[in-house]
């Protein structure tokens, strides 16, 4: 059985020193690494990028992560290797300056992103629409009504958990 190995890297020179040390060291096959960076890539293609790395079978929250490391100019490199060299892949990507994604999405959140980029916060709603039911009995607001003591998520609210 094979497992998909991932590591976001901050320099293109380290995750091109990783794919190399796989080639040579561990004899992983050049169809099994891929690196996926974001540099030069005109706007209308980019929605193609990102549905690239669709294949990569990772939880959503972890594939945005790696989407918004990649924006910022970072390099993705994925491994698709034998289980038995799992851990040492993960060992050769850590030893080769691989980023330590929870700390940096950490970073990210302080800074206001989001790591779920189809949530809807208040400030994102326009000003003159109403996405609330029952919006013209509130005299047309854009803002839905949320009673701070329950609060509801959901589409139009505005909230999230």
């Amino acid at each position: 059985m094979s497992r998909i190995i991932s590591a976001l890297f901050d320099k293109r020179d380290e995750a091109e020193a990783v794919a190399t040390h796989l080639r040579v060291h561990d004899h992983i096959a050049p169809e099994n690494i891929e690196m996926h960076v974001l540099k030069g890539t005109p706007s209308g293609e980019e929605r193609g990028f990102w549905a690239s790395l669709g294949h990569l079978l990772m939880p959503d929250a972890e594939r945005w992560a790696y989407e918004e490391g990649i924006r910022r100019g970072g390099t993705l490199v994925t491994a698709n290797v034998d289980d038995s060299l799992a851990d040492h892949v993960v060992a050769v990507f850590s030893n080769h300056g691989a980023v330590d994604l929870e700390s940096r999405m950490a970073s990210w959140r302080e800074e206001g992103w989001q790591d779920d980029p189809t949530a809807i916060s208040e400030a994102d709603l326009p000003a003159n629409t109403s996405f609330a039911v029952g919006a013209a009995k509130m005299g047309g607001t854009g803002v839905p009504m949320v009673d701070p003591e329950n609060p509801v998520t959901g589409p139009g609210s505005g909230l999230r958990r």
